[in-house]
């Protein structure tokens, strides 16, 4: 059985937020992240030690230099009993002529 999952990528098609392949903090950490800091609540350095990440990370997060990349549509992403992803599901063939 395969399963498939919808990933947010932006116009070009490369992987945003929470589901790109680098990314250490939910998208809603960042967002908690963004508001504590924005109403004066806590500090970088705090934050930074809360959720575990390196202070200039909390700083390009929270002046919207980081994790800023708009959702353009939704990509599907299939993967494999063994939850290894796999191109296609089953079941579909490709087309192509050898």
């Amino acid at each position: 059985m395969v399963k498939k999952i919808l990933i947010p990528v932006n116009e070009k098609g490369f992987p945003v937020g929470e589901k790109h392949h680098n990314a250490k903090l939910s998208d809603v950490e960042v967002e908690l992240m963004r508001d504590l800091y924005e109403e004066g609540l806590v500090g970088y350095r705090t934050l930074a030690r809360f959720f575990g990440v390196p202070r200039h990370t909390v700083v390009g997060i929270c002046n919207y230099y980081r994790r800023v990349g708009t959702v353009d549509k939704y990509k599907p992403v299939y993967f494999g009993e063994n939850g290894k992803r796999v191109k296609s599901p089953s079941g579909m063939h490709n087309n192509r002529k050898m």
